[in-house]
């Protein structure tokens, strides 16, 4: 649950900060020209530093806020888990769709809002599969990594037909 919240909010400030930093900061930046590459490379070639970069910005600012806002036990939790949740929030290639479509304010809150919230549900499912699995006689050459890898399979075929990009 602690990992689900932190990557919900990775994600969602991730692309709230990228947004900023691909729409007024990447724009700026010609100083790849005096190479002989154009602005529209450039900015292509900085998309994936930058986007790495406000995702360890935001590691260190949510690190430091989560022992200013909880103590103790709760506060160690959050820590453990955030490296994870900051990661997964720069693999998920949100910041990058985000980037490529060159979304508005009001759309890039709309989409990185959903993304967060979708990557919340399926970080859900996938744990409550795999306490069903642990529960469960399923023979032992699927269990653990095989068993959970085609869980997570079946359900991204799931996901990928709701989203009406499978079919006729």
């Amino acid at each position: 649950s602690i990992f689900c919240i932190s990557q919900t909010l990775c994600t969602f400030l991730s692309s709230v900060g990228f947004w900023a930093v691909h729409r007024y900061l990447l724009p700026q930046v010609t100083f790849l020209e005096r190479f002989g590459i154009s602005a529209y490379y450039s900015k292509a070639y900085l998309w994936p530093f930058c986007a790495a970069l406000v995702c360890v910005i935001l590691y260190f600012v949510l690190y430091s806020a989560a022992g200013e806002v909880f103590s103790g036990k709760l506060s160690k939790k959050i820590r453990r888990q955030l490296p994870y949740a900051c990661f997964n929030s720069f693999v998920c290639a949100v910041l990058f769709r985000i980037a490529a479509n060159d979304f508005g304010f009001l759309r890039m809150l709309g989409y990185a809002a959903g993304s967060a919230v979708g990557y919340h549900v399926a970080d859900l499912l996938i744990w409550e599969g795999k306490k069903k699995m642990e529960d469960s006689d399923m023979p032992e050459a699927f269990r653990g990594l095989p068993g959970t890898l085609l869980y997570i399979g079946g359900l991204a075929l799931a996901f990928y037909a709701l989203a009406g990009r499978g079919g006729v």
